[in-house]
């Protein structure tokens, strides 16, 4: 299984929200139906604006956590249904935002302009 991941916006603005489509898949591509519970994931990617703020990805309770940091995303029937909201901090693209957690999942998926 790996974790397939999409930014909704292919040219966010900087300091906007842009919802991330975060689904878990098998080898097929196929989504995860069975999968009902909360992952803990860590995004990166993003570069830090030149004034240091550091990109964020909400968590479960709608909390934005710094990009690098591992936080819980929650998933219904294997896609993202509370947490992923990405702000990006610094206008830069096209970037590739990657997803990982602690068990081996992980995605790299072009992202748009910040």
């Amino acid at each position: 299984m790996h974790i397939g991941s999409a930014a909704a916006s292919i040219t966010p603005v900087a300091g906007a929200n842009d919802q991330l489509t975060i689904t878990l898949v098998d080898s097929f591509g196929n989504t995860v139906t069975k999968f009902q519970r909360r992952q803990e994931l860590t995004f990166s990617g993003l570069s830090t604006s030149p004034s240091g703020a550091v990109p964020t990805v909400t968590d479960k309770t709608g909390a934005a956590v710094n990009e690098g940091t591992s936080e819980l995303i929650t998933f219904t029937s294997g896609v993202r249904s509370a947490g992923g909201i990405l702000v990006a901090k610094k206008v830069e693209g096209p970037v590739a935002l990657n997803v990982s957690d602690s068990g081996g999942l992980a995605s790299t998926q072009p992202a748009a302009r910040g």
